[in-house]
């Protein structure tokens, strides 16, 4: 009851829940991130095609001083993520809404989560990143596949998006620019 029309525009995949196991290993890897900056330093936590919000949620209540944002097409999912932080009193940290990834800006993101299938994340690096005004620093997560799959060479080679580490099938990068070579 979920799941949007195959035809909206926009859709990259219908949402599926990120496991237990991912969202487990994504708060260890920021709680070891945050950990470096000062203690009042807000760290803001973007979770594209946040679903439930159950990531988003998971990441605010293991750190204090993040502010989670949690973006979905599909309306249903987003009212229930609002209602599920509302009733764990993290409305004030985390917020939801309604709307298209390719769309969203990126400017003041400390990190990124993606969980999505192999295909459509070389659609998320040319179509939301390269556009989304991301600084350079911002870390990105992706559960469950790589990045640079679906994505040519020569972006990889660009220097924009560094990998870092994989564990437990979570991979982490840091965004180094924009510019990608003709």
């Amino acid at each position: 009851h979920f799941l949007l029309p195959a035809g909206t525009k926009n859709l990259l995949c219908n949402w599926s829940g990120c496991g237990d196991s991912k969202i487990h290993a994504l708060v260890q890897a920021l709680e070891k991130l945050w950990s470096a900056a000062a203690p009042a330093t807000v760290q803001n936590f973007y979770d594209l095609g946040c679903g439930d919000g159950r990531v988003v949620l998971a990441a605010c209540r293991a750190c204090p001083t993040c502010q989670g944002f949690g973006i979905d097409l599909n309306e249903q999912l987003v009212e229930e993520a609002t209602a599920r932080a509302r009733r764990l009193g993290l409305q004030d940290r985390c917020k939801f809404q309604v709307g298209d990834i390719t769309e969203v800006s990126l400017i003041d993101a400390s990190v990124v989560f993606l969980y999505f299938p192999p295909g459509a994340l070389g659609t998320i690096v040319r179509r939301v990143f390269l556009r989304s005004g991301m600084r350079p620093g911002t870390t990105i997560f992706s559960a469950d596949a790589p990045l640079w799959q679906p994505v040519t060479d020569r972006f990889a080679e660009s220097g924009a998006c560094e990998f870092c580490d994989e564990d437990e099938g979570l991979y982490r990068y840091v965004w180094h620019g924009t510019t990608v070579p003709g």
